[in-house]
């Protein structure tokens, strides 16, 4: 039902933000309370939505997932972990977060590594961006992989990766003996050059 009615919510929420570009005001019933701004189209494009959180036992006494900033698009999820972990060059391991959440029908959860750890420490999420089905009741886990040159150790409370919720289309598919053509065809892996 939830992805059923996500074309319609894209077109209330298109045609609220020619209202707002036009006139200035703030579509009714959307809270931003990370900065409290309500302005122009980017205001009436954002609508929150409100997930239920579950902390595990090896998640108490961690900070809850929070955005650092009002323009953040990811919430912050910290390794819930016993003991330090260690990941050497070319390893990998699942990492707890000790949470669990109820995203609503219509919406996922994409998991992607914070790009500080990337860079400064060669960290990559394997399946990037992970995935959080609405339906989904287990815990949030993030496989964390070493691709630098250096051993990499994770602290308990870290950290470690972003939680971005976004809505999903879903697809009705059908067979069909030929596809419509296009100028590219089937080119790719680079068929349109680097320049």
């Amino acid at each position: 039902r939830g992805a059923r009615l996500l074309p319609r919510l894209l077109r209330e929420t298109s045609r609220a933000a020619t209202r707002a570009g036009t006139t200035g005001a703030s579509t009714s019933g959307q809270r931003h309370d990370l900065g409290g701004a309500h302005h122009g189209v980017r205001s009436a494009l954002v609508a929150d939505i409100r997930v239920p959180i579950k902390i595990l036992p090896h998640g108490e006494g961690m900070e809850m997932p929070a955005y650092a900033t009002a323009g953040s698009a990811g919430c912050d999820l910290r390794a819930a972990i016993e003991a330090s972990l260690l990941i050497l060059p070319g390893g990998r391991a699942r990492v707890p977060t000790g949470l669990a959440v109820a995203i609503p029908e219509g919406y996922e959860g994409q998991v992607r590594i914070r790009s500080g750890l990337a860079y400064n420490k060669g960290l990559a999420v394997l399946n990037a961006p992970g995935t959080i089905d609405s339906d989904y009741r287990g815990e949030i886990q993030v496989i964390v992989a070493n691709l630098g040159s250096e051993p990499v150790t994770l602290e308990r409370g870290e950290r470690i990766a972003q939680l971005v919720f976004a809505p999903v289309a879903r697809a009705e598919l059908k067979k069909v003996a030929d596809l419509p053509k296009t100028h590219r065809g089937d080119g790719g892996f680079g068929s349109t050059g680097s320049q």
